[in-house]
């Protein structure tokens, strides 16, 4: 269980932030991690929400093109997740959050990658109410003397934390 959150901002630059939580399956039990559930390659940055064996499967064998940025970077960040997974004969179910090129690409287990059009994305069960978080901070953006792109990627963090037993501090935020 954990949150992914991604964001686009106007200068082109994106964030990718991820919580510090381990559940284990059939375990009433969590562990704070060292590990981080951050990946980057090239320009790209990759938050990983599932199995902590994706994010070391990824490490390995995840090796995407360079952003061209836009829309043809879509179909190219699925191939590689396919190529990685199949490398490693993964067959868990998993989701990604990925910055780069100015894009955020949310990324799942059937090998799609959608590009939302707010500019920012969100993975794991703590997602919903980072994504929440988001969109009023969005709404707000104009009110706000000058805005921070990595508080709200941690606000976001923070408001599921708040509210899920499933997220927790320490919160990495990397720019991609």
């Amino acid at each position: 269980m954990t949150c992914i959150v991604g964001l686009a901002w106007p200068d082109g630059s994106v964030y990718v932030g991820a919580d510090s939580i381990a559940t284990w399956p059939g375990m009433d039990a969590k562990d704070i991690v060292a590990n981080s559930k951050l990946l980057r390659r090239r320009r790209w940055v990759l938050g990983i929400a599932g199995a902590w064996r994706l994010a070391d499967v990824l490490r390995r064998h995840w090796r995407p093109e360079a952003p061209a940025g836009g829309q043809d970077d879509g179909p190219m960040l699925a191939e590689s997740l396919k190529q990685a997974c199949r490398a490693a004969q993964w067959r868990g179910a998993w989701e990604v959050v990925i910055g780069g090129g100015g894009v955020v690409w949310h990324c799942s287990d059937g090998y799609w990658c959608s590009q939302p059009r707010c500019g920012y994305s969100v993975a794991g069960t703590g997602g919903d109410l980072a994504h929440g978080a988001l969109y009023a901070l969005h709404q707000t953006r104009k009110r706000q003397r000058r805005p921070d792109p990595q508080l709200w990627v941690r606000t976001a963090l923070a408001a599921a934390e708040a509210h899920s037993a499933s997220v927790a501090k320490p919160f990495r935020v990397w720019r991609g």
